[in-house]
């Protein structure tokens, strides 16, 4: 049983290491693209390439959790060059702009301060 779950522990890792993309497709996320955007994804999209113009770094793809209906977001990838954001549907219904902003200022924190590998690395314990 230990060779089992390490072999798929293993396995989990090789897989995150494409990138944080993997996690929100996982998640059931979709790429979130401005030409296919509503107005609170287009909203979405806008605060994002904001904040990475403010931050100095490539903008991330986002992702959108369209059947998620609680207010909640991640920040996921190996390093900010592949990091992507995903986002309820929650959180762009029931949040202001402002409040929108702080969320997504909360995810950049983790892609400017290298949290998110840990994030990927303890993934796959959480979804054997």
């Amino acid at each position: 049983m230990d060779h089992f779950f390490c072999g798929v522990l293993l396995y989990k890792i090789a897989c995150l290491r494409q990138g944080g993309s993997v996690i929100a497709q996982e998640l059931g996320g979709r790429l979130l693209l401005p030409d296919m955007a509503d107005e609170q994804g287009q909203q979405l999209l806008n605060i994002v390439e904001e904040m990475a113009i403010a931050s100095g770094i490539s903008v991330p793809q986002v992702y959108l959790l369209e059947r998620e209906t609680s207010i909640n977001a991640f920040a996921a990838g190996f390093t900010p060059n592949d990091a992507v954001i995903g986002v309820t549907r929650g959180t762009l219904q029931h949040l202001s702009r402002d409040e929108l902003q702080g969320v997504i200022g909360h995810e950049f924190s983790h892609i400017l301060n290298g949290d998110m590998p840990a994030i990927l690395i303890l993934k796959p314990v959480c979804v054997i």
